[in-house]
């Protein structure tokens, strides 16, 4: 049993590794501005309608109880 745990916790970091690895070199950083422009133009109403304020979002908050806890569940089937 110990062992059959062992290889499960053993595939979960591969796949973990495999999903991740790329982002560990890159160098990346995402252009909001043409996102900020639009939200910028639309009338009150449509902001509160369509609220995706860019500059709202945590993004470590994100990451952490968002998109990690997701992909735990329905990428890798844990949790």
């Amino acid at each position: 049993r110990k062992v059959n745990l062992l290889e499960a916790t053993l595939d979960q970091i591969a796949t973990l590794t495999d999903i991740y690895s790329a982002y560990t070199t890159l160098d990346c950083e995402f252009e909001t501005g043409n996102m900020q422009t639009l939200f910028g133009e639309m009338s009150e109403e449509d902001k509160r309608t369509y609220n995706f304020d860019v500059n709202r979002i945590n993004w470590p908050e994100y990451v952490q109880e968002i998109h990690i806890p997701g992909l735990k569940r329905h990428v890798l089937k844990i949790g």
